[in-house]
């Protein structure tokens, strides 16, 4: 790395310091909700109520850019520039947002209607569009946070509304006895009242840097805003639209039910991706200032792969050889066929969080234009693999038709950044992550197969965990001064 400073290193200490407590708070809420609570909730409605469920959140996920439009990416940027803008823009930008409300609030009910969807769907629908709606605008809110680098306010906010959810969720599954039912339109109400409050802390906490807040339409100031964000807009819908489909498409094709077995291996995918999200958060700002400054990023790139294949293809390569007995601590029903499921659905996250080390890269470039290509290759190769998989073999058809593309768009993505960058040691590194791969997944399958040594499903993953890192060490994938550096960075 150059020895050109760009920040204080205050500032660099601080940003550090609030990324491993966002990272950790994440770690700690979040998963326990989507596997916990959703889990539990899945296990009182049944497959099928809450296949339907889960197509129909999937179908606001791929509405939800008309919800904001790259207004939050847009705003983050310009508030850490100049904090003094909060203030003007706010009101603009809250006025604008209302105006998307009323684009997206009949595009979704149109495409439902257009899926087919009748009735009480609908009604469930409106209310998880009305949720969608208050967590884009938390997403915005969170974006003024950081912008003024009140880091720590945001890192609280990011995990409040799961957190509200735990605890309301938690007494209607856990704190009442046994047989009592649930109803999958708690889960919603649940979800939407849980928005509403996180969102309130949030405004509660701007308040004194953005008030006062009043109604401020202006058309050449939104338009202008909407020109510059198409194009990151445009990467994200489409995107999600390779990456939502699938429970639609189950949902429609093969039935709820196959969209709800679907769902209880994606819980997983879900998880394991946000943390890669979250180390893709960290890797940002540093290819940024390394391009900035025409510095070498080899290193990055090869750290990044390497951490993030280490701990990504152990998690998922015991998932794959353990798999029915790990769902089984957490669901009581339809294993067998979630188990096969679960399997493709784990590799898939594989192939798509170290897409958060080359999709990072060339977005910290600016790169748009080639990840949508890409994001478009994707979405049809998907679409066609979903179209022909689901009729033949359901829930594991849609699991394979992801992996199938998330490799795809992995591939892509690797050659175009070894084009641009002509990054060196690239066939080293893939030799190394082969090694790695061929060596855990011996491992594996003989801890697996043999009935000598264990100890039940939890501790089994510990002591394969343990097998990991020590593999990671010895064939250089791990390596702990790489780690310390990176911390050192200067962005």
């Amino acid at each position: 790395m150059g020895d050109a400073v760009t920040c204080a290193p205050g500032m660099k200490q601080k940003f550090v310091f609030n990324i491993i407590l966002l990272v950790i708070l994440n770690l700690l809420v979040k998963p326990v909700y989507i596997l916990a609570v959703e889990a539990e909730v899945q296990n009182k409605v049944g497959a099928e109520s809450y296949g339907t469920y889960f197509a129909l959140l999937n179908l606001s996920f791929l509405m939800n850019i008309l919800l904001d439009w790259g207004i939050t990416n847009w705003n983050t940027r310009h508030i850490a520039q100049n904090s003094s803008v909060l203030q003007k823009h706010f009101s603009k930008l809250f006025t604008s947002r209302f105006i998307l409300i009323l684009v997206f609030i009949p595009a979704i009910f149109i495409a439902a209607i257009a899926l087919h969807y009748r009735g009480e769907q609908l009604w469930l629908l409106s209310i998880i569009a009305l949720s969608q709606v208050f967590a884009s605008l938390l997403l915005f809110l969170r974006s003024n946070l950081a912008g003024l680098h009140l880091f720590k306010e945001d890192s609280m906010v990011s995990i409040l509304d799961r957190s509200f959810m735990i605890l309301a969720l938690g007494y209607l599954l856990w704190g009442r006895s046994n047989d009592a039912g649930f109803d999958i339109f708690w889960l919603a109400y649940g979800l939407l009242f849980s928005y509403i409050a996180a969102c309130s802390v949030a405004f509660w906490i701007l308040w004194k840097h953005i008030r006062p807040v009043k109604w401020m339409l202006d058309w050449p100031f939104t338009l202008s805003i909407l020109r510059q964000s198409t194009p990151f807009a445009l990467l994200i819908a489409v995107s999600m639209l390779g990456a939502r489909t699938d429970a639609i498409l189950l949902d429609r094709l093969a039935g709820a039910d196959e969209a709800g077995i679907y769902a209880m291996g994606f819980r997983f995918f879900e998880s394991l991706s946000m943390i890669a999200y979250l180390f893709g958060g960290l890797l940002l700002p540093m290819f940024a200032r390394a391009l900035s400054e025409r510095e070498d990023i080899t290193g990055l790139v090869h750290m990044g792969c390497k951490f993030l294949f280490a701990g990504c293809f152990a998690a998922a390569i015991w998932c794959f050889v353990d798999a029915k007995a790990i769902l089984s601590l957490f669901y009581m029903n339809h294993l067998d066929q979630a188990g096969e499921t679960f399997k493709w659905q784990m590799l898939a996250a594989v192939c798509f969080s170290m897409q958060y080390v080359f999709g990072t890269l060339l977005t910290a470039d600016g790169q748009l234009r080639p990840l949508i290509r890409i994001a478009l290759v994707g979405v049809v190769y998907n679409v066609a693999l979903n179209l022909w998989y689901i009729p033949q073999f359901g829930s594991v058809g849609a699991a394979m038709a992801c992996l199938l593309t998330q490799a795809l768009i992995l591939s892509m993505q690797v050659y175009v950044v070894y084009l641009r960058y002509r990054i060196q040691g690239m066939s080293n590194l893939f030799w190394r992550m082969l090694a790695y791969a061929v060596v855990l997944i011996a491992g594996a399958y003989f801890y697996e197969n043999q009935t000598i040594f264990r100890l039940g499903t939890a501790l089994d993953a510990g002591i394969f965990g343990i097998f990991a890192v020590a593999v990671a060490v010895l064939t250089g994938l791990l390596d702990w001064r790489a780690g310390q550096r990176m911390l050192r960075a200067k962005f």
